[in-house]
């Protein structure tokens, strides 16, 4: 996953921070769900974000590095990322392109990240000439789209409203990177991050040319 938190703590946090990274804590911390509150957790952001209607995914827990930020002021610890997961797949439907990915925290049991197949994302014709008029993927000029993700930032406040968070007021709309691999390319992705007040951000990433949502990562 490609996941831009460095520039989210510069955006976010005005007090002196550095990045640690900790090794994995061998005190056992009880669970707060179990894979089947994990899994419908990841479904229902699943569902929220992609306004889709998955029932049935696969369930698996992992444990990971623990990277955390302490804040120089207090010296306390705050996880960067969650360690314990349960990540959530779907396969596509029958007839059917589309998989969905999620990630929940298995220790509070939020769902915290949601994704859908790049390659379940199908161009239309008039799409699949823009992408074709791309030169090759190590001479493509990325920059030259930071008009285009300008202008989608439209397109990313409107989806925040209609289906993350309806009634509290964006503060801020940050274009992030844009960015693709010789897996994915032509079609390329525009990241930003969404500051709600609150505190709560979002990081989306957009697929071009059909400019389809395909990553949600929440932070509160």
């Amino acid at each position: 996953m490609k996941r831009k938190l460095f520039l989210l703590t510069a955006i976010l946090l005005s007090f002196s921070l550095f990045l640690t990274a900790c090794g994995q804590t061998k005190k056992d911390v009880v669970l707060a769900v179990g894979e089947e509150k994990g899994k419908a957790a990841g479904l229902a952001l699943i569902n929220q974000v992609f306004d889709t209607s998955e029932t049935e995914a696969s369930v698996e827990y992992q444990t990971r590095v623990a990277n955390r930020l302490r804040d120089g002021t207090t010296g306390k610890e705050v996880l960067l990322e969650p360690d314990r997961v349960y990540v959530v797949k779907t396969a596509p439907k029958k007839g059917e392109t589309d998989s969905y990915y999620a990630e929940v925290d298995a220790v509070t049991g939020n769902a915290y990240y949601a994704a859908r197949a790049v390659s379940g994302i199908i161009l239309t014709k008039d799409q699949q000439k823009q992408a074709d008029a791309l030169k090759p993927l190590d001479m493509a000029d990325l920059n030259s789209f930071l008009d285009t993700q300008n202008e989608a930032v439209k397109i990313v406040d409107t989806f925040v409203r209609d289906r993350l968070e309806k009634d509290v007021p964006i503060l801020r709309t940050f274009p992030d990177m844009i960015e693709t691999d010789s897996a994915d390319f032509p079609k390329l992705f525009l990241e930003y991050f969404v500051i709600m007040q609150g505190g709560k951000v979002y990081n989306l990433t957009l697929c071009w040319p059909t400019m389809d949502l395909v990553r949600v990562y929440i932070r509160d």
